[in-house]
């Protein structure tokens, strides 16, 4: 999977809390939601929230981005608090 192999490739140059893993991770969590890979997307997902910062640039678009991609992911889940929660959330951003 391509998305892993930048994932890991991106672990090795970067340091763990560099936006650019989470932003990695964002896009890998989004295509395992694609995929209704729940279970795999979520923490993937979530870990990528936590990193990126909601900033002028790049990184503020992807942190953007994530929080969307949480509401998708939970939405496809059949988990309607929790994307309640995280649109709430993307409201105030």
């Amino acid at each position: 999977d391509l998305l892993r192999r930048a994932l890991q490739a991106f672990q090795r140059v970067f340091t763990a809390n560099d936006w650019r893993i989470g932003m990695a991770k964002s896009l890998l969590g989004a295509s395992l939601t694609a995929m209704a890979r729940y279970d795999e997307a979520e923490p993937l997902l979530i870990d990528a929230r936590r990193v990126l910062k909601d900033v002028p640039g790049t990184q503020g678009r992807e942190a953007k981005a994530t929080l969307t991609r949480l509401v998708a992911l939970y939405e496809a889940w059949g988990r309607p608090e929790k994307a309640a929660a995280y649109r709430a959330l993307a409201r105030q951003d």
